[in-house]
């Protein structure tokens, strides 16, 4: 490795024959207004006056092309700094235009810009032109603006609204030429790294950990596909990451993987350490090869792509169900179901099968969401399902018994909520303020009219039936009680329903309402016509006539006993394992890979907030977390000693140690989530 202090334009840019090209696995140019305008700035600032006689932009790492030697022609990869470099090109450009539009095509800067420092003037071949070969998204708006072509350019692009940002200011400078000579003035810490003894994935990492921090995505690309020579590169990337890309959509490329090593490590993986899971995954797996590990990450995109939408599944039944559970907040469920998804595109999984298991995840989902269950422990339980599965010979002729049995036997906070439970709470929640009401509604309406379904998405709205202001036609309706009437049953699942007239209907009278030509052609209100008045009766009528309507649609699985068995335990667990443990102690708890002998629940709880306590200990009076406190019932205090008589004390909070055991592990679950730990970073061992 060779580093040092230099100067930009002068010895980097300029200079000699070269060109800097950006691999494909780096990210695309991402500069915006906010980054230009900031170096336009800093550069106006350069005065030797008052001291300022440079300005630093950074650190430049590059590989020299160890092939590339054309009468004296050098070519070097950048590993960082493509971003500066590119802007500098752009802003070079602009000086040029504007200059050459004022000046003419002889003029010494125009012509320096043009010979010296954005072009190889005496190559002929046109690959070798340009000092700056962007990457492939890049390159075709960078060649147009280099070449002034601006027929059909893609004016969305960051590189041309950066390059016209840079004109527009320049064309403003009372002294162009003390602007181009400051520029000459940028220095820069150039790495050179020698490829046979230098890891350019360190170093780039290293460099990155103090920079605009890429996303997760971005390093996984580079860790895969920097170490490889330019030519596997580019073969790599348009063979499996173009295709990849493409099939999930850039914005999901994070989720994606979080939710294959999910899948494939059945456990947890914490939204921000996807980057480090999967270099762990990789240099644990015997036997690693990245085009194999490529080949198997863009088979798998494709299920994930029917899951999101951006592609259609050919089969309709399995599309129309897929469609239907997306009206549900899935993501959590996204590790098992594009196992299901890609064991049913290999035919291991019949599509019929496949259905009923998507049929049934929209039941398990809605109920739980109807019933309030803690979400916490679904993303676990997610992650499980497949390599639990697995174990069964006969997966493929009873792959749907043995998921709906393993649903119905968890006993954890993941268990699936019984018809009693759902018919309890359908028929006392407030539905109004319930979060995914509008699907609800949706779903029965279709269950009841086929053949004219209505989308999610469309512009129908909760509407109350019994208003949320009484009139006196109301009033008289509802009778002496309506005061204790209307605030009971306002929000009640039977005195809602779906209209696009919502503001129309507001608060006539219940004779109006039934007479609108809304109310009349949703199939939902059909029953209204049947009432000549609405009251707390018909209240309670249509209530138990759609929660009756409801157990047939999110339904209870009926599967033979023999395949409700409960995953096999282990006697080792994380914190987020929904293990029934209350009468069972701790023998030993391990917090980030150190292990610990205990005797008990509570020394285990003060033990393990006792570490996070000493390394996060800022989550502990985050507002987030006090929130929590209140909302989940952690069994915590803030500054209230005199109500414990029995209590931990971290700072200024009271952990209740007399809290059942569940409640003591569900605050360690919310203690892990809140600082972004895997889940297998607090584990217990029992018996």
């Amino acid at each position: 490795m060779n580093a040092d202090n230099t100067m930009l334009l002068k010895d980097i840019i300029g200079g000699g024959k070269k060109q800097y090209q950006i691999p494909v696995y780096q990210r695309n140019y991402t500069w915006t207004k906010k980054e230009c305008s900031t170096l336009y700035e800093d550069i106006k600032k350069i005065n030797e006056a008052n001291g300022r006689k440079t300005h630093f932009l950074g650190a430049i790492v590059f590989i020299r092309d160890s092939v590339t030697s054309l009468f004296g022609f050098e070519r070097y990869y950048l590993i960082d700094g493509q971003q500066r470099l590119t802007t500098t090109m752009l802003l070079l450009r602009a000086v040029h235009d504007v200059m050459k539009e004022e000046y003419g095509d002889n003029n010494d800067v125009v012509v320096e810009i043009n010979e010296n420092l954005l072009t190889n003037a005496r190559m002929t071949d046109a690959n070798f032109k340009l000092k700056l070969k962007p990457n492939a998204k890049d390159d075709q708006v960078f060649e147009q603006i280099m070449k002034s072509d601006f027929y059909n350019i893609d004016k969305s692009n960051n590189l041309y609204k950066n390059y016209i940002f840079f004109k527009n200011e320049f064309s403003k400078e009372e002294n162009p030429m003390e602007f181009f000579q400051k520029m000459y003035k940028l220095s820069i810490v150039y790495i050179d790294l020698n490829e046979s003894e230098d890891n350019p994935q360190l170093i780039f990492e290293s460099l990155n950990s103090k920079n605009k921090k890429l996303h997760e995505a971005d390093l996984i690309r580079n860790f895969i596909l920097m170490d490889k020579s330019p030519s596997v590169q580019e073969s790599l990337f348009e063979e499996y990451w173009k295709e990849i890309e493409r099939n999930v959509g850039e914005e999901n490329l994070t989720n994606f993987i979080r939710d294959y090593l999910m899948m494939e490590l059945a456990s947890v993986v914490s939204k921000t350490d996807v980057y480090n899971t999967f270099k762990s995954f990789v240099f644990n797996t015997t036997n690693y090869n990245t085009e194999d590990l490529l080949a198997d990450l863009r088979r798998y995109s494709i299920p994930y792509s029917i899951l999101l939408g951006k592609t259609k599944h050919s089969e309709g039944v399995v599309l129309n169900a897929i469609e239907s559970l997306n009206g549900m907040q899935i993501s959590q469920t996204f590790p098992f179901l594009l196992y299901a998804m890609e064991e049913n595109l290999k035919g291991n999984l019949l599509s019929d099968d496949l259905v009923n298991v998507l049929k049934l995840m929209e039941s398990y989902l809605f109920r739980r969401t109807v019933v309030g269950v803690v979400s916490g422990s679904l993303s676990h339980k997610m992650a499980k399902l497949p390599r639990v599965l697995k174990r069964h010979r006969d997966l493929r002729t009873h792959f749907y018994k043995y998921f709906a049995g393993l649903m119905i036997a968890d006993k954890s906070q993941a268990y699936f909520p019984k018809n009693e439970d759902f018919k309890s709470f359908l028929m006392t929640r407030d539905m109004y303020k319930f979060k995914t009401s509008k699907y609800m509604y949706t779903m029965l309406e279709n269950k009841l009219n086929p053949k004219e379904k209505i989308e999610f998405e469309s512009d129908f709205q909760i509407e109350h039936i019994m208003p949320q202001t009484l009139t006196g036609d109301w009033k008289n309706d509802l009778g002496n009680e309506h005061v204790d009437i209307h605030e009971k049953y306002l929000n009640n699942l039977g005195n809602l329903t779906i209209t696009k007239y919502n503001p129309e209907m507001k608060n006539l009278s219940y004779s109006a309402k039934k007479k609108h030509i809304d109310i009349s052609r949703i199939n939902l209100n059909h029953m209204l016509s049947s009432f000549d008045r609405f009251t707390e009766e018909e209240i309670k009528i249509r209530r138990e006539y759609l929660t009756d309507l409801s157990l047939t649609i999110w339904e209870y699985p009926k599967v033979p006993q023999k395949y409700c068995i409960a995953e096999p335990l282990m006697n080792t667990y994380s914190v987020c394992d929904d293990v029934m443990v209350i009468d069972e102690s701790p023998t030993k708890v391990i917090y980030k890979g150190t292990s610990k002998k205990v005797s008990s629940w509570n020394q285990l709880y003060e033990l393990v907030l006792r570490n996070l306590s000493n390394e996060y200990s800022e989550t502990f009076t985050s507002g987030e977390f006090i929130n929590l406190i209140e909302e989940k019932g952690l069994g915590v205090s803030v500054l209230d000693f005199d109500q414990i008589t029995d209590f931990i004390q971290i700072d200024d909070l009271f952990f209740n140690i007399n809290k059942p055991v569940e409640v003591k592990i569900n605050t360690l679950r919310w203690l892990l989530e809140l600082n972004e730990l895997n889940s297998d970073e607090i584990k217990y061992v029992i018996g």
